[in-house]
């Protein structure tokens, strides 16, 4: 298997993507030097001969909010539900304001859950928490994403704010470019970044007191221990960072913990060989849903994504609707990371259930020509991706908070088996 090379912002601080112990016929390892507020985890692989089918698949979208009970089956669809949380991270002031609020609007018009993770500092100054009562008192209370934001925070659209909420507030950091200095081994930085989540989650909570905000995106999608437990002293018991799997890697499983990862959750390095000799993240047996519901890892709701819908590590390089979704596309080839494909690979840690983390970002472009024969805009990438997933046939998409993603239960347990022998 291949290596998935991890980004870092500092060029003497980078963390090595590694291949799983076991199933693999060989690994390479591939770093990347320090990049932008973009970079994040690469996943490196490589297709195999004859990699994935070509048959068309459907699935018709249920855009329903409220969280299942005891189960995940859709008894009036004999389609296989498969189960996505678009998670977009960089929200923040100074760049893409405007485009950042379409964003917003476009999920608050079509009332499709979306989970969106805030920046709270940028280079001109703080996310402004007292617009409300005071609008001179920051220069971004005029911002457009801003004011989108508080419009559906007071419209009660923000979970937390009202029983039917989908548009679901979480945070992304404070000093988000420096957050990979500190992760470089398993319990390092911990001072630093509980400092830093807490000055976030001040400013979060202060200008959203009743949203619910449980949801923390790691900058660079790279975590430590340290990580984990800064997030839970704020009560953030949701933890996304990045699960890749290379292509049918999941016909070998391996050993877990850690087992056929290409990049794993929670990942960091011993900073001497600069190997992943920690995954911090990895539920029980490697095993995200049993049928008692979603398993804890080291204490957090570990939901990291394995889907994009750009380069997976150069997210201003966006996919088309259909490279995104992935009809016939297997795990993770050349930075493509694709729905389908990977809600495949995590149902093979769940037990079954089908479901992905899609990662997007507001600074992503699309060269596909919108309707005006201009590049597209990301309403009208959405527009054209919620077209088309509801034209699939073989899966029932449903979209999902992060809050919702762990009240999900797995399949009966026949299908395949809840351990690893």
């Amino acid at each position: 298997m291949m290596a998935g090379g991890l980004a870092l912002f500092g060029a003497s601080t980078i963390l090595t993507g590694c291949g799983a112990s076991g199933g693999g016929s060989g690994s390479s390892t591939t770093t990347h030097a320090a990049g932008s507020t973009s970079t994040q985890a690469g996943a490196t692989t490589t297709q195999p001969s004859g990699g994935g089918s070509s048959s068309t698949t459907h699935a018709v979208v249920s855009t329903t909010t409220a969280a299942p009970a005891a189960t995940t089956t859709q008894n009036s669809d004999p389609r296989t539900p498969l189960y996505v949380a678009l998670r977009m991270d960089d929200i923040s002031v100074g760049e893409d304001e405007q485009i950042q609020a379409n964003i917003i609007n476009w999920f608050s018009e079509n009332k499709i859950p979306f989970n969106f993770h805030i920046i709270t500092y940028s280079e001109d100054g703080p996310w402004p928490s007292k617009c409300k009562e005071d609008p001179s008192s920051s220069q971004f209370c005029s911002s457009p994403i801003v004011q989108k934001l508080q419009e559906v925070y007071d419209a009660g659209q923000i979970v937390g704010t009202s029983d039917d909420a989908w548009l679901d507030l979480g945070c992304h950091s404070h000093q988000h470019d420096y957050w990979p200095k500190y992760i470089a081994g398993e319990n390092t930085g911990a001072g630093w970044q509980h400092n830093d989540l807490a000055i976030a989650m001040g400013i979060l909570n202060e200008a959203y007191p009743d949203a619910s905000i449980r949801s923390f995106a790691a900058p660079a999608n790279a975590a430590n221990n340290a990580t984990v437990q800064a997030a839970l002293a704020q009560g953030l018991d949701i933890v996304t960072t990045q699960a890749t799997v290379n292509c049918d890697a999941s016909s070998e499983p391996g050993t877990a913990p850690g087992w056929n990862y290409g990049v794993g959750p929670c990942g960091n390095t011993d900073n001497v060989t600069y190997t992943h000799d920690h995954w911090d993240c990895i539920p029980p047996n490697d095993r995200y849903y049993t049928t008692e519901g979603a398993q804890k890892a080291n204490g957090v709701y570990s939901l990291p994504c394995s889907s994009a819908n750009s380069n997976f590590k150069t997210v201003e390089i966006g996919l088309s609707v259909e490279e995104t979704i992935g009809v016939g596309t297997c795990g993770c080839v050349n930075e493509v990371c694709t729905m389908i494909a990977n809600a495949k690979e995590m149902a093979a840690k769940s037990n079954g259930l089908h479901w992905t983390t899609l990662i997007m970002h507001p600074q992503t472009t699309f060269d596909s020509t919108g309707p005006n024969q201009q590049p597209q805009t990301w309403p009208e990438w959405l527009d054209q991706f919620l077209i088309q997933v509801r034209a699939l046939e073989e899966y029932n998409v449903i979209f999902k908070t992060m809050h919702q993603m762990t009240e999900l239960r797995a399949p009966t347990p026949s299908s395949i088996h809840e351990l690893i022998a």
